[in-house]
């Protein structure tokens, strides 16, 4: 002050110039706010007594001090006024019980995720529930319309036929014919039942096995060690890799037998190309004779293991004849059913006497014929009824008119009030059959019009039937005049039993010729398997295919339970469902940490 600077307020001045409106402590504003740390007000104090009293040339500035406010610089606060105190920074430590309240938070919103989830499951378990319940409603409802409707079926027949006057004696005879197509059908579907149950018990009977080979198997597969098991799963990829050559083999052997059956076709078309077949057929085998009396010139000077090999070829050689003559022997007896079925086709054909269908289709044709000759003979009766009944319409229309012609002139010559009444209540008595006669003509009209339509349809109809029945009628008087000649039918008929007679023979003769030789292929073969059974070769291969057959099925059992037990052990949708959880909870823990 004395040392001719400005003047410079001190705190307390500076205070007072505001209108002593000095800003509260920072104790006193942060316990205002409702969440101050604690300590804070004490740690002030502390302050505030170590400063030693404040500045220097400061004194303590009372309440009453006059402070004059254009002496207050421009300091600090600049042009805006005084900064007032604010709400405090909130929470300044996250300390154990604060994670504490955010976990609590968070997991009583997972709890009510949680509830809403399980309260929406109940509800669509009680949906499912409900669902199941309409369902098997449905199926008995459906299942009672089903026998509704085919009463109501036999309702509209027996209506049909009582309304077209059918004989009793017709009805009985389809009653009959029906009968005995329920039984028939009857039969057939008790015989397929009885065939399903069996094929049922089959297939019970093959799963059990197969299950308790595969048990066998597993039980197999655990005992084996490490080795074995690397040389089955080997195995296993061998098999593999040979099942898609098979494959691969198969559909070149389908092409070719294709191909085969084309040649086969274009052959037998032709005379000239089959006697080449044969002949080409008889050199082979007279080469493959040849090389065979080659070889068994050359056999002595072979050593051991040569003829050793040799004696195998020619065992895999006999095989393969030996697999040829029973495919052989299987394709004739398959000819020999086929030609006893087509000989007791003819038995058959020469046996039937009529056929049910045209007979049931003549039924219907007089049916129908019967229905319409009685619409047409009534056909004049309705006629003459409509005609009646509109004349009388016209008839009634003319005398109401009448009538109301009459009531008007009375009304103008006598106006009384109980004319008035009495023409009133005869033209209300009057009016109402007039008014329902238009409706009763548009009726009848519109009945008519159909009625004209349907006779039209039924027209075109009976003109087709017409013609049918005229040509079916050609048909039997030709055969009526070819019957008539009893000589000529006779001859006819004979002829043809003696055609059908040589075609039994042929076919009988046949027969005895794939008999023969069917026995022949048998006795060769049973005298083939006689030779092979001798040798001592023959026995070891025959066991060693019978070891391979047992090792390619268990093979393929084993691969099939591989297949199974790694689809049951597959889990990766269970673990692509979990880390789609586990990444959807972290996503909502932190938004909800962001919040």
């Amino acid at each position: 002050m004395e040392g001719g600077g400005p003047f410079r307020p001190s705190t307390g001045q500076r205070a007072s110039m505001n209108g002593g409106m000095q800003p509260p402590p920072t104790a006193y504003r942060q316990s205002a706010a409702g969440y101050a740390a604690p300590g804070t007000a004490k740690a002030g104090m502390r302050g505030l007594a170590s400063r030693g009293g404040g500045r220097p040339g400061t004194g303590s500035v009372g309440l009453n001090t006059d402070v004059q406010v254009s002496e207050r610089p421009v300091t600090q606060q600049g042009l805006v006024g005084m900064k007032t105190g604010s709400q405090g920074p909130g929470r300044q430590i996250a300390d154990k019980s604060y994670y504490l309240t955010r976990l609590r938070a968070k997991k009583q919103e997972l709890q009510a995720e949680i509830d809403s989830l399980t309260s929406e499951m109940g509800r669509f378990q009680k949906d499912d529930t409900t669902s199941a319940q309409l369902e098997r409603k449905l199926e008995g409802v459906t299942k009672e319309v089903k026998g509704l409707q085919g009463q109501l079926a036999d309702y509209n027949f027996v209506l049909d036929k009582v309304g077209h006057s059918v004989p009793l004696e017709q009805l009985k005879e389809e009653l009959r014919t029906i009968q005995e197509q329920n039984a028939r059908q009857r039969r057939k579907v008790d015989g397929l039942f009885t065939e399903r149950a069996q094929k049922e018990q089959q297939v019970r009977e093959a799963e059990a096995e197969a299950e308790r080979i595969q048990r066998g198997m597993e039980t197999r597969l655990n005992e084996l060690g490490p080795e074995r098991r690397q040389q089955y799963l080997d195995l296993q990829q061998e098999n593999r890799q040979l099942a898609a050559v098979t494959a691969d083999l198969e559909r070149q052997l389908a092409d070719m037998n294709g191909t085969l059956a084309a040649m086969e076709k274009e052959l037998s078309s032709s005379s000239i190309k089959q006697r080449a077949l044969v002949l080409q057929q008889q050199i082979r085998a007279l080469d493959a004779r040849k090389r065979e009396l080659q070889v068994e010139e050359q056999r002595p000077q072979l050593s051991p293991e040569e003829a050793r090999e040799q004696l195998i070829q020619k065992m895999r050689r006999d095989n393969t004849d030996i697999a040829a003559a029973e495919q052989q022997i299987r394709e004739l007896e398959d000819a020999l059913r086929r030609d006893e079925s087509a000989l007791d086709s003819l038995n058959a054909e020469l046996t039937e006497q009529h056929d049910e269908k045209d007979e049931e289709k003549f039924r219907e044709l007089q049916s129908k014929d019967r229905d319409m000759q009685g619409f047409i003979d009534g056909y004049e009766e309705k006629k003459a009824a409509s005609e009646q009944m509109t004349a009388d319409a016209q008839q009634n229309i003319v005398r109401l008119l009448e009538k109301i012609s009459l009531g008007h002139e009375h009304q103008a010559q006598h106006g009384t009030k109980g004319h008035l009444d009495v023409l009133e209540d005869d033209a209300h008595k009057h009016l109402e059959p007039s008014q329902a006669t238009p409706q009763k003509l548009l009726e009848a009209i519109h009945q008519r019009s159909a009625e004209l339509d349907k006779i039209n349809v039924l027209e075109g109809k009976i003109a087709e039937e017409v013609a049918s029945i005229n040509e079916k009628m050609e048909q039997m008087r030709r055969d009526m005049g070819r019957f008539s000649n009893e000589t000529e039918a006779k001859d006819s008929w004979e002829a043809r039993k003696k055609d059908l007679e040589a075609e039994r023979a042929t076919g009988q003769h046949r027969k005895d010729e794939l008999a023969r030789q069917i026995q022949e292929g048998a006795a060769a073969l049973d005298a083939r398997r006689a030779q092979l059974s001798g040798n001592e070769h023959w026995v070891v291969v025959d066991k060693l295919e019978h070891r391979m057959r047992v090792l390619q099925q268990n093979n393929r059992q084993a691969q099939d339970i591989l297949e199974a037990r790694g689809e049951e052990m597959d889990c990766k949708p269970v673990l692509m469902e979990v880390t789609n959880l586990l990444t959807e909870l972290n996503t909502q823990c932190q938004k909800a940490a962001l919040v």
